[in-house]
């Protein structure tokens, strides 16, 4: 997209920048503007008063509820933000009653986590450093348009809460949705639109940087990307223009943090001790397994000094000096490790800024699976297994929006061993719903259409083991096992996790980092796509925010990473394989007129029930008359669609089929299943040229005969003829093995099978095998 046209978008943007306050009687104080030609507002005053601070935001008909709640006292000297974060969606607010068997809202749904996490992540670097305060933000759906989804509101309205409690914060920053339809960026576009975007970005920031980046894409450039986060900033600005004029109406004073000058007296005598240990051990190559030994030995080392110190400071004896320690020494080894990278752009394992790991791809080592891959870069491992299903295992998802189904799943597992620790098993994590919905999105754009390729597939991601990029370890196991599975990709994607560290103007970009990289950097920045553009992204940041010349570096970084990788992967497997796995399930589409489909079906089910019961197939009929057949083997699948073409076939009167004599009635000649389920009168005048006494002499019910339909009556009924297909007495008798004269019955070109029907005269609703 050129520049013109961007800043044509931006003006227009620009032109609703007022800002509407209102106060009402109830106390509730209201700003407002318009984005996107609805109105965008922000409330507070009246409901949830007894938090520390509550807002609403409404966007459409959408009303979130925001709240936050902080303790009074800090925690014990504690290493990490105690920050929480929950998202629930009411489904009172789309006017629905929950499906679950206790009609009520349960555990998160996988959408209301990742939603959590949009909340979270842009939040939790503006608090300031030192923050020991419990906090909780919960943010609540009650009421829904089916239009504008609440999570980017929910963000906004976060922040806005934070700004106006007495919680120190270096906000706001607001939080929108990007699509583009017909090269047109849109903010916060509608469900409807987003189904015609090429992009779902999420962008969280302050008026001057980006905080987070989450979403998808369909094989964008980098130059659009970078339009979509520069057009979303100016968006930003407006919202957060809006939430500065409610703090100067509502807001409240900011709570002193407090100066603990015994902990920094501590401080300062830990770096002393180990200082010159940690710069020396750093600029050593070593792996994960040795920088934790050696991180282990070294806090006991400086636990023994600081004992004997102690004696002589009685205000340590009193802390919970092992915490504080294993905090110290972070922070040391986080400022030399910055340093080293800054100044010698020299890393942990002696790569280069940009250098990646070595990586090994291996596919079909599973033999029972569907499809299996493995990727291992570094010291990370990808061990991934495509499974196909028919239409009955797709996901029901039952949210806000109407109740729908998904075909494509992507499951990520990041089990305890992976890392070396010991923890119990339970259900996935927040960070694991997260790393799986992220490399759903880079490969989903890329799967075939349902009509080309009708299968359900899950994708599940195994890591055996872990050190930094998991995630994007996943996108490209998972290339590789759709590809091992036979899955008609249109192409193959990596993914890449990016870092930062940045040291007032002084910055370096890493390409591949380590998990101390991403645990002591600035920034996890990761990128996945093909060789043609990107499908997803995801950034975290844990300082105040990067400019966009930032991301545009560490954008192009990425490009020429995830360049190398497909590189190495198409080596491995360049392409679909051509066959699926022998124990992966049969599935057809065939095409039925749609007044057939009763026909199938049968009076109360009976008849699709038989075909399924006789073949072991599964089978699934739309609307519109295609049916989709799947069966465990190329057998069971032939005999079904055979049943079904036979049901929906249009008897031809002159046509020769072979049926079945369902029943004898004396005098009157017997009835015959000449197609499936379609049953017809062979006249007893029609039978034989032969005299005979009784029908049964010539004919018995379960014999198989050759028949000529003769009549298409009006009332529907047929009439059928075996005699039409003897020669007649006139006609020479071929003599039989035994030499006795046998009649030999002709078939005809145009005979047809009851349970086959053959190529010459079958509808033309031939099935297509995958």
């Amino acid at each position: 997209m050129d520049t013109e046209a961007i800043q044509t978008q931006q003006e227009s943007l620009s032109e609703n920048t007022d800002i509407s306050v209102t106060t009402m009687e109830d106390g509730t104080v209201r700003v407002s503007t318009t984005l996107n030609g609805r109105p965008y507002a922000i409330e507070t005053g009246l409901y949830a008063q007894q938090a520390d601070a509550a807002v609403t935001v409404w966007h459409g008909d959408t009303m979130v509820l925001t709240t936050v709640c902080t303790a009074e006292e800090p925690l014990p000297a504690v290493d990490f933000l105690p920050l929480a974060v929950d998202y629930r969606e009411k489904s009172s607010a789309a006017g629905k009653i929950p499906g679950s068997f206790y009609r009520r809202e349960g555990r998160p749904t996988d959408k209301e986590v990742l939603s959590a996490r949009l909340i979270d992540r842009p939040s939790r670097p503006l608090f300031p450093k030192g923050w020991r305060y419990e906090t909780q933000i919960i943010a609540t759906v009650f009421s829904y348009d089916r239009e504008i989804d609440g999570d980017t509101l929910a963000a906004t309205g976060a922040s806005a809460a934070l700004m106006i409690s007495d919680i120190p914060f270096a906000g706001p920053f607001s939080e929108v949705r990007v699509g583009r339809i017909d090269g047109e960026f849109i903010i916060n576009p509608t469900y409807s639109q987003l189904q015609l975007s090429d992009m779902d970005i999420v962008v969280a920031g302050t008026d001057a940087s980006i905080v987070m980046v989450e979403g998808g894409a369909k094989e964008v450039s980098e130059s659009d990307f970078l339009a979509a986060l520069e057009y979303a900033q100016e968006a930003i600005r407006q919202l957060n223009a809006l939430q500065r004029r409610l703090v100067e109406l509502v807001g409240r004073p900011k709570r002193e943090l407090p100066h603990d000058t015994v902990l920094e007296e501590l401080a300062t005598f830990v770096a002393q001790t180990a200082q010159e240990d940690i710069r020396s051990f750093i600029r050593q190559i070593t792996t994960k397994e040795q920088r934790s030994a050696w991180r282990k030995e070294l806090r006991n080392r400086v636990l023994q000094v600081l004992s004997e110190a102690a004696n002589t400071h009685p205000e340590w004896q009193t802390l919970p000096l092992e915490s504080l320690v294993s905090s110290f020494l972070t922070e040391l080894e986080r400022h030399e490790l910055r340093q080293m990278l800054l100044t010698e752009g020299r890393r942990l394992d002696g790569r280069t800024p940009t250098q990646i790991r070595p990586i090994l791809c291996r596919v079909g080592i599973l033999p029972r699976t569907h499809g299996s891959a493995f990727f291992m870069r570094g010291e990370t491992q990808s061990l991934a297994t495509t499974t196909l299903g028919t239409k009955g295992d797709e996901q029901i998802v039952d949210g806000l929006l109407p109740t729908y189904t998904r075909r494509f799943m992507f499951h990520y597992n990041f089990p305890p061993y992976s890392t070396g620790e010991i923890r119990r098993p339970g259900p996935p994590s927040r960070r694991e719903v997260g790393h799986g919905n992220l490399a759903e999105r880079a490969l989903e754009p890329l799967l075939p259409s349902e009509e080309e390729f009708p299968y359900t597939i899950r994708v599940v991601s195994d890591i055996l083991a872990s050190n930094g990029s998991s995630s994007m370890a996943s996108v490209c196991a998972g290339s590789l096992a759709l590809f091992d599975a036979g899955v008609p990709l249109r192409k193959a994607a990596a993914g890449i996790a990016m870092g930062l560290i940045k040291e007032d103007d002084h910055m370096v970009i890493l390409s591949d980092i380590l998990g101390d990289e991403d645990h002591l950097g600035d920034m996890d920045f990761k990128v996945a796509g093909t060789a043609d553009g990107i499908t997803a992204c995801q950034m975290d940041i844990k300082i105040e925010g990067i400019s966009l010349t930032l991301m545009a570096q560490a954008l192009e970084q990425a490009r020429q990473a995830r360049l190398y990788i497909l590189e190495l992967m198409n080596q491995t497997l360049p392409k679909p394989r051509p066959q699926l796995s022998s124990y992966a399930p049969r599935l057809t589409i065939i095409t039925i007129p749609v007044e057939t489909i009763g026909l199938v079906i049968g009076p109360g089910g009976e008849t699709i029930r038989r075909i399924v019961q006789e073949t072991g197939a599964e089978i699934n009929i739309e609307q519109d008359g295609r049916v989709l057949v799947a069966a465990p083997s190329e057998e069971a699948l032939h005999k079904a669609v055979t049943y079904i073409q036979g049901l929906t076939q249009v008897p031809q009167l002159g046509q020769v089929y072979t049926g079945i004599v369902r029943e004898i009635r004396e005098g009157l000649g017997a009835i015959v299943e000449f197609l499936p389920r379609r049953l017809g009168l062979l006249h007893i005048s029609q039978i034989d040229y032969r005299p005979f006494n009784a029908i049964s002499e010539v004919l018995k019910v379960g014999d198989v005969v050759d028949v000529k339909l003769i009549e298409i009556q009006p009332d529907g009924k047929f009439r059928l003829s075996r005699k039409a297909l003897l020669p007649s007495p006139s006609q020479p008798q071929e003599r039989g093995r035994r030499g006795d004269l046998r009649e030999q019955p002709r078939r005809p070109e145009n005979h047809h099978r009851a349970d086959r029907p053959t190529s010459r005269g079958a509808p033309p609703n031939r099935p297509r095998h995958l």
